[in-house]
C-alpha cells in the first residue's frame, strides 16, 4: 500500500492551483481578444452610416455613397476578427444584398463570388447558407442582364435543392419559378410555357389559387403564352 505523505498532498493542491490560475488567464486572454475582435468588426459596420447625411448637396448621389461604403467594409471584414470564417461570410452576405438591393450587382457579385466559396468549403456545396449564395450569385447575374448564366446556375440549384429539401419545398419551387422566368427573358416562351404550367400547378397546390404567388407565377405564363400567340390560353 502507498502512503501519501502530507508534502505529496501539498505538492499536487500547489501544481493543481497553478494549473487552474494558468487556465484562467487563458480564458481571461481568449475572452479579452474575442471582445476587441467583436468590438473591431461592429466599427466596421458601424463606419457604414457613420456621417452619412441624406440631405448632402455633394455630387456623389447617396445610394453611390453607401454602395461604396458597403464594399469597402465587405473586403475590411476579415476571419481574424471573429475567427469564424462563416461568421463573417454571413455579414458579408448581409451587405453583398443589400449592394445588390441598391442596384450594383457588380459590385455585390464581387462580394458573393466569396462568400460562396467560404460556405462551400466550410459547410459544403448542399448547406442552406451555400445554397442561399448561389441564389444570389445568380440574381445578381439577372440583374446584370446575364441571363445565360442566370439560367445554368439556376438549374444547378434546382437539382441540388430538389435532391436535398425535396421538391415540393418552398426554396425548390421558387428557384423552378425563376427558371421558367428566364426562359421568357432569353424570348424562349415555349420552353417558358411548358415550365411555366409546371410551377403554375405546383404553386396552385401549394398555396392556392389567389395566393400573390401564384398570381405571380400566372402572370408569368400569360406573357409566355402570349407571345406565342396563344391568347386563349393566356386568359387564365
Amino acid at each position: 500500500v502507498t502512503m501519501v505523505t502530507g508534502t505529496t498532498v501539498a505538492s499536487w493542491c500547489w501544481w493543481s492551483a497553478q494549473r487552474a490560475a494558468v487556465n484562467e488567464r487563458q480564458a481571461r486572454t481568449v475572452a479579452e481578444s474575442r471582445l476587441a475582435q467583436i468590438e473591431n468588426s461592429n466599427n466596421t459596420l458601424t463606419s457604414i452610416f457613420e456621417d452619412l447625411n441624406p440631405e448632402s448637396t455633394e455630387d456623389t448621389p447617396l445610394r453611390a455613397v453607401l454602395a461604396e461604403r458597403l464594399e469597402h467594409s465587405a473586403e475590411q471584414l476579415a476571419v481574424g476578427q471573429l475567427g469564424d470564417p462563416v461568421a463573417i461570410a454571413k455579414m458579408r452576405f448581409s451587405l453583398a444584398n443589400s449592394l445588390l438591393n441598391l442596384g450594383f450587382a457588380e459590385r455585390a457579385l464581387n462580394v458573393l463570388h466569396k462568400v460562396h466559396e467560404t460556405f462551400a468549403t466550410v459547410l459544403g456545396n448542399e448547406a442552406l447558407e451555400t445554397l442561399n449564395a448561389q441564389h444570389a450569385i445568380a440574381a445578381s447575374h439577372v440583374a446584370l442582364g446575364h441571363f445565360e448564366q442566370a439560367l445554368v446556375l439556376n438549374r444547378e440549384l434546382l437539382a441540388t435543392k430538389d435532391r436535398v429539401l425535396g421538391a415540393k419545398h418552398e426554396s425548390t419551387l421558387n428557384t423552378l419559378s425563376n427558371i421558367a422566368a428566364l426562359y421568357i427573358d432569353l424570348g424562349q416562351f415555349q420552353e417558358a410555357a411548358v415550365k411555366g404550367d409546371q410551377v403554375y400547378q405546383l404553386f396552385r397546390e401549394r398555396y392556392g389559387a389567389d395566393d400573390r404567388l401564384t398570381l405571380a407565377v400566372a402572370d408569368n405564363l400569360s406573357q409566355a403564352w402570349l407571345a406565342l400567340g396563344e391568347h386563349a390560353k393566356a386568359i387564365m
